[in-house]
């Protein structure tokens, strides 16, 4: 049985799982999911989560590494600020030597827990290769901004 299949339960029309209908987008779900060709691997796959937390001053620069259980799908971003003005986000595959994406702001690109930024196409760390996650503190006040990203995806 897998959440992915639409009719798993014999007799009860299925739903789909990983928000393929989320509620907050309606008609334009599909531009905001992975397509199917895109979520066939996730199948049968172990949910991973990976929070990496930060505690800066104004204006200062962190960065950490997490490594990844062997054959992991980075299908998840999400982040919290304590501050209003928040931080800048930039992720590294250190195996592959790529960036995922320009540096960006955390409203644009990182979502809540109750609402998930779900990467339109999943990115896959072969071995238990490292994520570099780079973040730089926006606020100028001198108070320390709490900051807290989560990878989260799919594992063996």
């Amino acid at each position: 049985m897998s959440i992915w299949d639409r009719d798993r339960v014999p007799g009860i029309t299925g739903r789909h799982a990983l928000g393929l209908w989320l509620t907050y987008r309606k008609l334009a779900t599909a531009g905001y999911v992975p397509g199917a060709l895109s979520r066939a691997p996730l199948k049968f796959k172990v949910p991973a989560w990976y929070p990496v937390t930060f505690a800066l001053t104004a204006r200062l620069n962190a960065e950490d590494r997490i490594t990844t259980t062997p054959g992991f799908w980075l299908v998840y971003l999400i982040g919290s600020s304590s501050l209003a003005p928040g931080f800048r986000l930039q992720l590294y595959d250190s195996e592959k030597n790529q960036r995922l994406g320009d540096p960006l702001n955390f409203a644009n690109g990182l979502g809540s827990a109750a609402r998930p930024f779900i990467l339109r196409k999943p990115h896959f760390f072969t071995t238990r290769s490292p994520l570099l996650i780079r973040v730089q503190n926006q606020d100028v006040s001198g108070a320390t901004n709490n900051i807290q990203v989560v990878a989260a995806g799919f594992g063996e």
